[in-house]
């Protein structure tokens, strides 16, 4: 059963339409803590493909520069590990995608996966 006062973090998408129209949000993964987006830019002259820097999207000048983009996701196992006499509590810092984030210490397995994308078929 879904426990209201402390939900559960889920990845979400919602799909816009080019109206401004949207669909309801649809559930994908529950156990996404943090999803997290840099864009890679290639604002070196020449422009050679590579990304010179990676920057949230807010930071991002002109986004006919982007070549690639790094995504960052860290997920919790949805049952809590351990007993309540464990000492074993998971204080770390993890990195996803640049952003440091502190565990809570709540006895949940976390695992975080980081990719970069190289974005093809770019016209320079």
């Amino acid at each position: 059963t879904a426990d209201l006062a402390n939900p559960r973090p889920t990845l979400f998408r919602r799909v816009m339409y080019a109206t401004g129209a949207f669909d309801p949000p649809v559930a994908l993964v529950e156990g996404v803590e943090s999803f997290q987006v840099l864009y890679g830019v290639d604002n070196g002259t020449p422009a050679d493909g590579a990304a010179d820097s990676y920057v949230t999207a807010n930071n991002v000048v002109n986004f006919a520069q982007v070549v690639s983009v790094q995504i960052g996701i860290m997920v919790y196992g949805v049952n809590a590990t351990g007993s309540a006499n464990d000492t074993e509590i998971d204080s770390g810092t993890q990195v996803v995608a640049g952003t440091n984030i502190q565990s809570p210490g709540d006895r949940r397995s976390r695992r975080v996966f980081n990719t970069t994308i190289q974005l093809r078929n770019r016209s320079f």
